[in-house]
């Protein structure tokens, strides 16, 4: 069994919490995304994030699994964007990997403070 396939089935655990959900749907987009199977990536996001030009959802969400969400969202933005020619697709990716990376990075910061 792959690590997809595996994913996959755990997704269909109707006990998972929604952070648990958003964080595996996560793995499997990013394992479509190194294989270049960018639409499955985005497909896989489906729950929490609809569409090109949209932002996630994140409400519920930890901290950290927004932070991986919105990272999954700008490299789709923009990997799609480009091969479509999408206005402004590279401005909203852009935009979504910096929120990103600031809540990495504030969320580092508040786990070595502790």
């Amino acid at each position: 069994m792959t690590l997809r396939t595996s994913l996959l089935r755990q997704l269909e655990n109707a006990s998972l919490s929604l952070n648990s959900r958003a964080e595996l749907c996560c793995e499997v987009a990013k394992e479509f995304e190194d294989k270049g199977e960018y639409e499955d990536a985005r497909e896989a996001l489906c729950d929490f994030w609809k569409r090109i030009g949209e932002r996630p959802s994140l409400e519920s969400l930890e901290q950290s699994t927004a932070a991986e969400l919105l990272l999954r969202a700008g490299v789709l933005t923009g990997a799609i964007g480009s091969k479509h020619q999408l206005v402004d697709a590279q401005e909203k990716a852009k935009d979504l990997i910096s929120e990103s990376l600031t809540i990495f990075e504030s969320h580092r910061y508040k786990k070595e403070d502790k």
